[in-house]
């Protein structure tokens, strides 16, 4: 059998693949405080209003988190685990 060429970018330097992890893990910290933000809309309006706001944030956030987990980095990860915590505690509060 041979071999099939593939087309790959040169490997990255030691200091190009810091900046890139720097530069991810700002974009996902902005990211989270954006998320959180929605969340903390979400629990401080009150009736049906918060049970469809809180419902819609809460499987919004869970499904981000999950789909996160696709993404081969750890702040990224991180950041997925971080928002299925915030759907469950925004479904959650939905009920009170």
């Amino acid at each position: 059998m041979r071999q099939r060429e593939v087309f790959l970018s040169p490997p990255l330097a030691k200091d190009e693949v810091i900046m890139l992890q720097w530069i991810i893990t700002l974009i996902t910290l902005s990211f989270l405080i954006l998320c959180y933000q929605g969340y903390r809309y979400s629990i401080t309006l009150t009736g049906t209003e918060k049970q469809d706001v809180c419902q819609h944030h809460g499987i919004f956030f869970t499904t981000l988190g999950t789909g996160a987990f696709l993404v081969p980095s750890i702040p990224v990860v991180f950041a997925g685990l971080i928002l299925i915590m915030l759907g469950q505690i925004g479904r959650a509060s939905c009920r009170e």
